[in-house]
């Protein structure tokens, strides 16, 4: 019996461990890990989260479903400037940086 709840203890943790980081294993980063992205336009550090919004026709081949569906697509806006970071890559397929 005691094998049988370890062995539920190790599938819980390991479908949280999925559920977490999508199969793939955690790393611990620290902020001097990382590289700073600056808006080019201002040098702004600080960006706020936003989406955008985007239809799915229902009459597109692509859309299993028959019925319009909304998309929202992730974006930053620069806080200093109002840039949108990332906006160009959805234009010419290069990420804006």
């Amino acid at each position: 019996m005691g094998e049988a709840k370890n062995r539920g203890t190790f599938e819980q943790r390991r479908k949280e461990a999925i559920m977490q980081g999508r199969g793939q294993p955690q790393v611990q980063l620290t902020e001097k890990d990382t590289i700073e992205i600056k808006c080019k336009p201002c040098g702004g550090e600080l960006f706020d989260m936003a989406y955008r919004l985007r239809t799915f026709p229902a009459l597109s081949p692509k859309n299993p479903t028959g019925k319009d569906q909304l998309v929202k697509i992730e974006t930053h806006i620069c806080r200093g400037c109002g840039h949108e970071f990332g906006k160009s890559f959805f234009q010419d397929g290069k990420a804006d940086e």
